[in-house]
């Protein structure tokens, strides 16, 4: 399928990499097909690219680049809904908000984006423990490093 964006222009997407949400994501319930857009200039960054709304695009990371630590549960009713047997069929990724300094670019780790590598159907967790902010800052260092984007 071929679709126009406002960011790269025509693309083509083959179906079955075509990532279903159900629910939407937060804030954009009506927007509920997406392809993920790579890119080596930005590695490990990638594009979450709306198939529904051409203007709209998220900067997305693996979390666990940021925080190696990074963990919680996929509740059993979203592993069943999105038709996951286990954690090894999950594909996680964080929402980055890209900062007008680089340096201010941060990472919503308290919703996960959780997609299915089996169905392609996704879901945005809403983790409610607390334990992890919603900007967490990508180049703050920690231990003397900073995480590995490229920047």
């Amino acid at each position: 399928m071929k679709f126009k964006t406002l960011r790269f222009g025509e693309i083509e997407v083959d179906d079955d990499k075509v990532i279903t949400f159900p629910d939407g994501l937060l804030g954009f319930p009506h927007c509920k097909r997406y392809a993920i857009i790579e890119n080596e200039e930005i590695e490990p960054l990638k594009w979450l690219q709306s198939l529904d709304e051409s203007w709209l695009a998220f900067v997305i990371v693996d979390p666990f680049i940021l925080m190696r630590e990074y963990e919680f549960e996929v509740p059993a009713e979203v592993a069943e809904n999105l038709g996951m047997d286990g954690p090894e069929d999950a594909i996680v990724y964080v929402i980055l908000t890209i900062g007008e300094d680089i340096r201010e670019t941060t990472a919503n780790l308290q919703a996960p984006l959780i997609i299915s590598r089996k169905t392609r159907l996704g879901k945005q967790l809403i983790l409610t423990n607390g334990s992890y902010p919603v900007r967490y800052p990508v180049l703050k260092e920690r231990g003397g490093e900073d995480a590995d984007l490229g920047a």
